[in-house]
């Protein structure tokens, strides 16, 4: 027999064996911070029975800034997938001092916290590299760097754009994982050379 109860960060009534919310999808297994009540009240603080914050207060040190790129939840280091909303969680928040670089046929190009780079025949710096290959479009694919890591979006070319032998829609942006193997028109490899942020003691 279930156990019902109100779920603690939406409060409608849902089945406490389950891990997930039936109504807001949030982890019923995480504990979240405790409203001060009569009894834990600091002197001259008034109790409230009101909610405590959807999510839990960051935790101290590095992994501060490592938040879940689709509810902004802290994710701890052993956190895959974001324990409140599910999502993927391994490519959160790409440190501004990391290094990104990207090279296609042989031709090397850094890819800079909010910048961009084209793929194609017609667009520097990989233009050299490509213009003989005609299964490349002249303007093939973009790929951008952004707080919570690289995106790629396929341009509409004729022969597409692959992440792990996956092809992409066309004009729909997709995030690249550190492991994902990225093709343009099938057979021309996108190398993406990821690299921590130095510390004090490298």
């Amino acid at each position: 027999m279930a156990t019902l109860g109100p779920c603690p960060i939406c409060g409608a009534e849902v089945d406490l064996d389950r891990p997930l919310c039936s109504s807001c999808r949030r982890n019923l297994r995480r504990r979240r911070p405790e409203a001060p009540t009569p009894g834990n009240a600091e002197p001259g603080q008034a109790s409230s029975s009101a909610p405590a914050d959807d999510h839990p207060s960051s935790p101290a040190g590095p992994e501060a800034a490592r938040r879940c790129p689709e509810c902004a939840a802290p994710l701890l280091p052993e956190d895959g997938a974001c324990v409140y909303c599910g999502a993927d969680g391994t490519a959160a928040q790409l440190p501004r001092e990391a290094s990104v670089s990207v090279t296609v046929r042989g031709v090397e190009a850094p890819l800079l916290p909010g910048g961009a780079l084209r793929i194609g025949r017609n667009a520097p710096p990989f233009a050299t590299a490509l213009k003989d290959l005609d299964q490349v479009s002249r303007d093939h694919a973009d790929m951008v760097r952004t707080g919570d890591g690289v995106y790629v979006t396929d341009l509409g070319s004729l022969n597409g754009t692959y992440i792990d032998d996956r092809r992409l829609e066309a004009r729909v942006r997709e995030r690249v994982k550190p492991s994902a193997l990225v093709r343009v028109a099938s057979n021309i490899s996108v190398e993406i050379l990821w690299l921590a942020a130095a510390t004090p003691d490298d």
